[in-house]
């Protein structure tokens, strides 16, 4: 009898041991299952995040590459010129299309940093670099003050190699260009 009570204990101690186990099993189980979604859903959060942040990056970068874009100085202390680079896209394409560039290999990058900053050679005819003038000095953006100083300085013209001179822009009789109707096309929609 007492071997049986024994072995009775025995079995009633293990389903006890054994639901134990089992209970704080199956507790341990819901708490690593709990840590684990609080953990994938804490890594779903930071993965959102940095998504949003690299979006956030993208946007703040394609912003300051516009404004980089946008604002085209001139470092001459009268002018103030602010072209788009479509703008001065459009005034370098006028230029090469109408061959007036003496120098055939100037290539777009490099007419942007020299235009209104540094002197170009040309093959314009006075008035067509007065008609130029004329449309450039009525746009918002850009402020001439003096012709002299603040345009033609940077203008060479490449039959005598001297600067346009003032005089000529008030002597010449012809009141537009051969390029009128090309020069209207390019300030447009300036």
């Amino acid at each position: 009898m007492i071997f049986k009570k024994t072995l009775k204990d025995i079995i009633n101690n293990r389903k006890t041991t054994f639901n134990n186990t089992e209970i704080n099993h199956n507790y341990h189980t819901n708490i690593d299952t709990i840590d684990n979604s609080k953990t994938f859903q804490n890594s779903q959060t930071n993965n959102h995040l940095e998504q949003i942040n690299n979006v956030t990056n993208i946007h703040s970068k394609q912003s300051s590459q516009k404004k980089e874009k946008v604002d085209v100085m001139n470092s001459s202390e009268n002018t103030n010129i602010k072209l788009s680079e479509e703008q001065l896209r459009k005034v370098y394409f006028f230029f090469i299309d109408n061959e007036l560039l003496a120098d055939y290999d100037l290539e777009f990058i490099n007419f942007k940093d020299l235009f209104l900053k540094e002197q170009i050679r040309l093959k314009a005819d006075v008035p067509t670099l007065r008609q130029l003038y004329n449309n450039l000095k009525i746009q918002k953006n850009i402020k001439f003050n003096n012709i002299t100083n603040d345009f033609l300085i940077y203008f060479i013209n490449s039959n005598d190699d001297q600067i346009y001179d003032y005089k000529q822009f008030t002597k010449d009789p012809k009141p537009t260009s051969g390029l009128n109707e090309e020069i209207k096309k390019l300030f447009k929609d300036f």
